[in-house]
């Protein structure tokens, strides 16, 4: 199925990741599913990269934005390093606007329990992330040895419990997925 080396491996057994990691961990194993071959894996996840990405109004006037902060900051140590303030109002835009392949902006809710007006707290909807997921990675993954196909293992926390949740593509003994939220029938 997969390139092999002199030993008749396929380059890796075991694609595993957590957070970004998970994402590109899962369209690569997506990826050598669908087309039997590691060849083109990284430049699917490359694609994919390029297609979320996107540019601040900042990124779009450099460098004379950092040259402008650069120059206040040899003049006083108070002002920001022009790479500084880049990445500052690059995640100020796009808290308040989004990424649209992404994550939206919800409404700010403001949290007047404490008495105070500045105490907001901003929500994101993440749909086109999971959306822009699917555009590169064929949902559910289910590999297996048998057919010398990568196991996928991704691992993630469920924060409102406190503990690891981990999704592994193989069967288990009894024929079905299990991760920390549920069962998944054979695929």
């Amino acid at each position: 199925m997969h390139e092999e080396n002199k030993n008749n491996e396929p380059p890796f057994h075991i694609v595993a990741g957590t957070s970004i990691g998970a994402i590109n961990a899962a369209i690569l194993v997506s990826y050598v599913k669908e087309n039997k071959t590691w060849q083109g894996s990284a430049e699917r996840i490359i694609e994919f990269w390029k297609y979320v990405s996107t540019y601040s109004y900042i990124d779009c006037i450099q460098p004379a934005f950092s040259r402008y902060w650069d120059y206040w900051h040899g003049i006083t140590s108070i002002a920001a390093s022009g790479e500084s303030a880049r990445r500052y109002y690059s995640t100020k835009e796009y808290i308040l606007k989004g990424v649209p392949n992404v994550f939206n902006p919800k409404r700010p809710i403001l949290d007047l329990r404490f008495f105070d007006a500045t105490n907001t707290w901003f929500t994101f909807d993440s749909i086109p992330l999971k959306e822009s997921l699917e555009k590169f990675a064929k949902f559910p993954i289910a590999t297996s040895f048998e057919k010398n196909e990568p196991r996928l293992l991704l691992v993630a926390v469920d924060v409102q419990e406190g503990s690891p949740v981990v999704f592994d593509s193989y069967e288990k003994e009894d024929g079905i997925r299990k991760s920390g939220y549920g069962r998944y029938e054979k695929i």
